[in-house]
Order: structure tokens, then C-alpha cells, then sequence
């Protein structure tokens, strides 16, 4: 399984049990490109389960983020998940895992007022790249899941 990783900065994957995980880094920046995952001999997912591949990364500032993703087989058979939603807004038969990254809360954006005027706290912004972190990576995992488990049940 490979999964591209467009616009990510830094990325770290969860060790699995039976699979090695290997990053491919932009030779220039560092950035990471992809993340490919490797079952040892003998290993795999069998056809009627599925696996969680966990990774952790730091997701770049923008509304949508796409993540496509090659499966290969034991018997050959290569799966891209690479198609960009159709533009009546079905889904295509392979799409490419999307992520839409939601807005701080309304109240976090900062107000010039003058100094006897009630203000909260100023709020580390920390807090809302952790959360993008980890909603993103929950989400790409969940698509990957399902994109596992729907191939596995082809006959």
C-alpha cells in the first residue's frame, strides 16, 4: 500500500506488526512525498479483513487535501485510488481519499479593542494544528480502511 502524501511537511507511521513502513522523502526539502507499506512474506490481509494504517502528519494550510493511494496484491493486481470526484458530483469507481479540514472555532480570531474591554486569553495555536493532525490522520486511515475492505471483498 502507498499513499501520497502532497504538501506534507513531516509525517511518522505507527509500527505494525508484520509490515514495514518506509517514507519517501523529497531529495531537496525533505518534504515527505509518500509512505508505502510492506507486508512481510507470508503476511497480508486476508479477504475478509481489513488493517489500519496509522500515520501521524502535519497537514498542510488548505480547505482540502487528497491522498491517493496504490494497493497491490499478492496475485499482481494493482488498485489506484486516484480519481478526483466526478464533476456531477458522483463518485468514481477508484476515488482518491479526501480530507476537508474545518476552521478553527468562531471565537479564535483575534480583535484590537481597547484595553478596558473584556478579551479572552489568547489561544496557542497548537491546539488547532493538533487537532488538524489528528482528525486528518483519523480520516485518511478510516478512507483507507474502507478502500481495503471493499477490495477485499471482490470475488
Amino acid at each position: 500500500m502507498t499513499v501520497a502524501l502532497p504538501g506534507v511537511a513531516s509525517a511518522r507511521t505507527e509500527s505494525m506488526p508484520g509490515w514495514t513502513a518506509r517514507l519517501d522523502r523529497d531529495a531537496a526539502s525533505g518534504a515527505v512525498r509518500s509512505v508505502t507499506w510492506t507486508a512481510a512474506p507470508g503476511g497480508g490481509i486476508a479477504a475478509d479483513q481489513f488493517a489500519l494504517f496509522r500515520l501521524s502528519v502535519k497537514l498542510p494550510d488548505t480547505d482540502t487535501v487528497s491522498f491517493p493511494a496504490t494497493q497491490s496484491y499478492a496475485d499482481g493486481t494493482v488498485v489506484k485510488w486516484d480519481q478526483a470526484p466526478l464533476p456531477d458530483g458522483g463518485e468514481p469507481e477508484h476515488p482518491a481519499p479526501m480530507l476537508t479540514l474545518a476552521t478553527g472555532p468562531a471565537g479564535s480570531h483575534h480583535h484590537h479593542g481597547t484595553p478596558d474591554q473584556a478579551t479572552e486569553p489568547a489561544r496557542p495555536h497548537a491546539a488547532d494544528n493538533t487537532a488538524r493532525l489528528l482528525g486528518g490522520a483519523a480520516l485518511v486511515v478510516a478512507a483507507l480502511g474502507v478502500a481495503i475492505a471493499l477490495i477485499r471483498r471482490r470475488p
